[in-house]
């Protein structure tokens, strides 16, 4: 038996490997295979340059630049970050304004693209209309989205003498509020308690911050 054993060694040796190597091809397949299908993919997610568009990047890696070693600017979503600005102004006077409700004498709106916060700021310039016996008494104030900002409606006054000397004088005016996503209007509006006044330069300006703190209106 020994002897049958030495004399085929060779063969059965042969023999061994080749049955190892045949029972071992389908896993070694598999793996090649894997290895293949996985040569562009870290982690299993495939890879993509930086120079494919946003819809070709979802749910993808994505390459720095070849040129600028960074990710595209657009990479990350900004429309709750960035800052957004509005402003109006008018120099062309108003004569004898004399209205007795709060009336908008400048205005201008702001979309905001998430929840935040509204910087308001606006001026006014008037003086005592020459032409109305008796002093000028104008109030003015903010408003936004229609609501005042201010409880008082005398908190800003623009007030001639006794005497209804001509006087000119100015008021600036500023509030920051919390707001929603979306349109806003921002206004200053004015009434006239006095005999009459002159309206001369307003301007309104706003400015939207994701963050921040502001008051709840009106103040």
């Amino acid at each position: 038996m020994l002897n049958i054993i030495r004399k085929h060694a060779s063969t059965i040796v042969v023999a061994m490997v080749t049955a190892a190597v045949t029972a071992a091809a389908p896993a070694i397949a598999t793996t090649v295979a894997d290895f293949a299908k996985n040569a562009d993919k870290v982690d299993h997610k495939d890879a993509v340059g930086s120079s494919a568009t946003i819809a070709q990047r979802k749910g993808k890696l994505v390459a720095t630049s070849g040129k600028t070693g960074r990710l595209p600017t657009n990479i990350i979503g900004t429309s709750g970050l960035r800052t957004v600005v509005a402003g109006k102004a008018y120099s062309l006077p108003i004569d004898n304004f004399q209205k007795s409700t709060f009336t908008p004498i400048v205005s201008t709106t702001i979309t905001a693209p998430a929840r935040g916060f509204l910087l308001v700021v606006g001026s006014v310039g008037a003086r005592d209309d020459s032409g109305d016996l008796g002093s000028s008494d104008l109030q003015v104030r903010i408003t936004v989205d229609g609501k005042a900002a201010t409880k008082d409606p005398a908190a800003y006054e623009l007030a001639s003498d006794s005497n209804g000397k001509n006087i000119a004088s100015a008021a600036g005016l500023n509030i920051t509020v919390p707001v929603g996503a979306g349109k806003h209007k921002v206004a200053i509006v004015a009434k006239e308690v006095g005999a009459g006044s002159f309206l001369e330069g307003r301007s309104i300006s706003a400015a939207y911050f994701p963050k921040g703190a502001g008051v709840k209106i009106p103040a």
